[in-house]
């Protein structure tokens, strides 16, 4: 069953694609499809925190990928035997960045885009690096701009904080019943196991919490309860590697205070 959290930001989403294709249907703008793509691209998280993040992450990462596009389209109009040598490098670090910054990776594909595209339609075009730059730059910051304004003024901040408290509260309860059901098998290997479990669990509100800044401010109430869990989290996760049958005071004082706010 989706929680309201997720079925609010499915309505914000489908009104943001919305807007950006009608902005490019009225505006008849050639380059104009790089906005309701961006603006796709920027959302697909499904996270309000994650999207401000990405959003921030692809504008800085297609700049730096068009800025470099058009030094090394100049670099091989001199030298263009190089064509092969650059193909294969971009290759070999587009493969090292997918795993890494989610800016590296989109400067890198940016990168890629601008010289296919190039040598892909000659000799019918020819490549014009201020153009490329800017109706690239300008529909990906459109993007970016049609987002900030509907997340500011229309969709507000209130679905950020039931998303933050949903994922604070799912994973409490989550550990609440890994925790049970050790009470059945306590012993050191199951521990383990489960504090495996609780620590991959525990990444999703980590992350969060990690981009929340860009939503909230750091001193907000409404990041106590999650900062709280988190920590407790990483406190049980301690524990069940230490793990002792005799001896869980510690443990099972962690487990009453994600009791107390699973309650709350």
């Amino acid at each position: 069953m989706q929680s309201i959290a997720t079925k609010n930001r499915i309505n914000q989403i489908t009104l943001l694609v919305f807007v950006t294709f009608l902005f490019y249907q009225l505006t008849n703008w050639v380059g104009g499809y790089w906005i309701p793509l961006s603006a796709i691209v920027i959302v697909t998280p499904f996270s309000t925190f994650l999207t401000f993040q990405k959003a921030k992450n692809r504008f800085l990462g297609t700049i730096v990928g068009l800025f470099a596009a058009i030094l090394l389209q100049y670099y091989l109009r001199n030298f263009p035997e190089q064509l092969p040598v650059i193909v294969v490098m971009i290759a070999f670090t587009l493969g090292f960045v997918m795993s890494k910054d989610y800016k590296y990776y989109i400067a890198v594909v940016t990168l890629a885009v601008c010289l296919s595209f190039s040598y892909t339609n000659a000799p019918y075009t020819s490549f014009e690096p201020s153009s490329l730059f800017l109706a690239r730059l300008m529909g990906v910051f459109g993007a970016v701009i049609i987002f900030l304004l509907l997340q500011t003024y229309i969709f507000g901040n209130n679905n950020a904080r039931l998303e933050i408290d949903e994922a604070a509260m799912n994973l409490s309860h989550f550990i609440k019943s890994k925790y049970d059901s050790l009470l059945m098998n306590p012993t050191p290997e199951a521990a383990f196991n489960v504090a495996i479990e609780i620590n991959d669990a525990g990444k999703g509100l980590a992350q969060l919490l990690e981009t929340a800044t860009l939503v909230f401010a750091p001193n907000d109430t409404v990041l106590e309860k999650p900062t709280q869990v988190m920590g407790i989290t990483e406190s049980i996760v301690g524990e069940l590697l230490c793990f002792h049958a005799v001896d869980q005071k510690q443990l099972q004082s962690d487990i009453a205070k994600l009791t107390t706010f699973m309650r709350a």
